[in-house]
């Protein structure tokens, strides 16, 4: 069963993914020794690179899924989008532990 409207034009799904996917990686490389040098905050820094790499992989996804004009599609995104909230949740939590921990040593 196809989806009224029309999907994106696959040229342009071929052009953009590999783009959002290559800023995610780009994001992490540069993410990775700018966490390092942080110090004690290395955990809310690598935190921070791998959320918004998560973003982008996120948003290359969608784009990818945008040529798709069924409803099997629609199920991928909503499966994307929780797989994401689910990262996000677990970075954020993470965080907070680390904060918590450096309250504990004051």
């Amino acid at each position: 069963m196809n989806l009224v409207a029309a999907g994106l034009p696959p040229e342009l799904a071929e052009v953009t993914t590999p783009l959002t996917v290559g800023m995610a990686l780009l994001i992490i490389v540069l993410g990775l020794p700018a966490a390092l040098a942080a110090g004690r905050h290395t955990g809310a820094r690598l935190a921070a690179a791998i959320g918004l790499a998560v973003e982008f992989l996120l948003a290359g996804g969608l784009l990818r899924l945008a040529t798709l004009d069924d409803f099997m599609a629609v199920g991928m995104v909503a499966a994307i989008v929780a797989v994401r909230s689910a990262i996000r949740y677990g970075i954020r939590f993470a965080v907070r532990a680390e904060d918590l921990g450096d309250l504990k040593h004051v």
